[in-house]
């Protein structure tokens, strides 16, 4: 939970950070910075344990770095507000293939599902926004891909470190993003990285969304973790309420009653399923001890 709770601060950054840089630096642009601290770090822990990673973990990595190149693209090409409420959800594909493998679907994350999206509706407030088909394409391969790369990281082996898991969704998107910009986005322009605003908040949010938020995401669907994929994956859309909340704060977007309602909405319905789950964690915990 502790990992989740870092996500969801992480966003209330990172994302209204993105939204500034995005009419100076382009969706690849802004991965490659984001990849190369999670790159790094992820391998001065692991070293070259890296590449004996099981293959799972090697083809989550590419999968879910499609889903940021999808997530970034969206909201460039259309508007923030109604890819964050497509995006919500996401766990539906996790409930899909749960329930194409016969595993149990929790009620209680279905029901919280139901108030978060609910919540990021009214707090996202999309209605005005048009329909733009392109941007509807890639955030629903964002969820998808998202989706997928979230169920191979649970079915990895428990002696997969989160640094691998990490290593190996940042290596293809440092490799991909420059080609990307090299052949289809024009001359590169080097030195806008270089001004003192560039560089403070490219330098913010490499880190957070680079480490924080890319680690705090990995370590639920992982054996440390010790949440199921679909538990996690409804925990995740816990950010969104973040993200409103950090887009008035920093990029002084304003906020209708009704869109504080729904940020209302959304923080109780991740509330409640934190805490069902912990108590369910302890009650499994308590019972196993007893039977000691």
């Amino acid at each position: 939970m502790i990992a989740l709770v870092a996500v969801w601060f992480a966003g209330l950054l990172t994302v209204p950070i993105a939204k500034i840089l995005t009419g100076t630096f382009s969706a690849e642009e802004m991965l490659f910075v984001r990849s190369l601290p999670a790159f790094i770090v992820s391998f001065a822990i692991v070293g070259g344990r890296v590449w004996k990673a099981d293959w799972r973990v090697k083809l989550a990595g590419p999968i879910i770095g499609f889903s940021s190149i999808g997530f970034y693209r969206a909201i460039q090409i259309w508007d923030i507000s109604p890819v964050m409420v497509v995006l919500t959800l996401m766990p539906v594909v996790n409930m899909a293939i749960a329930a194409a493998e016969r595993r149990p679907v929790s009620m209680a994350a279905l029901g919280n599902l139901i108030v978060l999206a609910i919540g990021i509706y009214l707090g996202l407030d999309p209605r005005d926004k048009p329909i733009n088909h392109a941007g509807l394409c890639w955030v629903i391969s964002c969820s998808v891909a998202s989706g997928i790369g979230f169920e191979l990281w649970s079915k990895s082996p428990h002696t997969t470190t989160v640094s691998e898991r990490c290593f190996w969704v940042a290596l293809p998107l440092l490799l991909v993003t420059p080609i990307i910009i090299g052949l289809w986005q024009g001359p590169f322009v080097i030195e806008k990285f270089f001004t003192a605003r560039a560089i403070a908040l490219l330098s913010v949010f490499g880190v957070l969304n680079g480490i924080v938020y890319t680690y705090g995401t990995i370590i639920p669907f992982s054996t440390f973790g010790k949440m199921n994929t679909v538990a996690a994956a409804v925990l995740l859309q816990g950010t969104t309420p973040f993200t409103i909340v950090g887009s008035w704060l920093f990029v002084k977007e304003k906020l209708a009653a009704r869109q504080w309602l729904g940020v209302l909405i959304a923080l109780s319905g991740a509330i409640t399923l934190s805490y069902l789950l912990a108590k369910r964690s302890k009650e499994v915990q308590t019972a196993a001890s007893s039977s000691r």
